[in-house]
């Protein structure tokens, strides 16, 4: 994946002038739509920060990450690692809430070099400096051991916070003055996985003529932008602009 290959492939859909759209799940992420709507609404007033945890480990049934020659698992074919394997699906959320970041700081690494190869990070963490001078905090981890569970993602507002509970269940909190300790879920949990049949849907209508899709192929670039700008940033130690 290389930001020239991503341009190529824009080109030729544009020269095409045929239907083309680029699908990025986490668009439809019900927990993720479900915040989004609620920061609008001002739910848990202005939003200051946020975080976003991108973890797997191997106490889930869901894990696929032990199978070094699938091909999600090769630097050569994916143009990285983590960031690259699967970071995109946090990513996305950010965009959705905060607007477009102009500047990351960052860091990887590979602590799994006994199984992967070295260059095939397996952590990342960034701090997002998004265009309106608001912050994020974005981790990634993969681990052969169990992890602690964190929340997938967390919504910081002025009066409030958001929290879509970690693993790829889900569940949307809110935690504002009237609520409970853990928060209160605000919907029934779908999780993760049930975002896949809305994006399916709208890429059939799009298909058919019947509506246009959400967001542009364009605007799906963004995500490898800012990861290929947190790599850069590891190797410079400094802030990056995104290209």
């Amino acid at each position: 994946t290389t930001h020239e290959g991503c341009e190529n492939i824009l080109a030729a859909a544009r020269k095409a002038r045929k239907i083309f759209m680029v699908s990025e799940n986490a668009q439809y992420w019900p927990e993720v739509v479900k915040a989004k709507e609620l920061v609008d609404q001002g739910a848990i007033g202005a939003i200051f920060y946020a975080e976003a945890n991108y973890w797997e480990d191997s106490s889930m049934s869901e894990f696929d990450k032990t199978d070094s020659t699938h091909w999600t698992m090769n630097p050569a074919r994916i143009g990285g690692g983590l960031l690259m394997a699967g970071s995109s699906h946090w990513m996305r959320p950010l965009r959705m809430w905060l607007g477009e970041v102009d500047e990351v700081i960052g860091y990887t690494e590979n602590p799994l070099q006994y199984r992967l190869p070295e260059s095939f990070e397996t952590v990342s963490s960034a701090l997002l400096r998004f265009k309106d001078g608001r912050h994020a905090m974005f981790n990634a981890q993969i681990s052969d051991g169990p992890l602690s569970g964190q929340p997938y993602f967390r919504l910081l507002g002025s009066q409030g916070e958001l929290s879509i509970k970690g693993g790829f269940h889900g569940g949307l909190y809110l935690h504002v003055s009237h609520c409970p300790p853990t928060g209160r879920l605000v919907q029934p949990v779908q999780g993760y996985f049930s975002s896949f049949l809305p994006m399916i849907r709208e890429f059939v209508l799009t298909a058919r003529g019947e509506k246009t899709a959400d967001v542009e192929p364009t605007y799906t670039l963004g995500e490898p932008l800012i990861m290929w700008a947190i790599y850069q940033s590891a190797k410079t130690k400094a802030w990056t602009k995104i290209a």
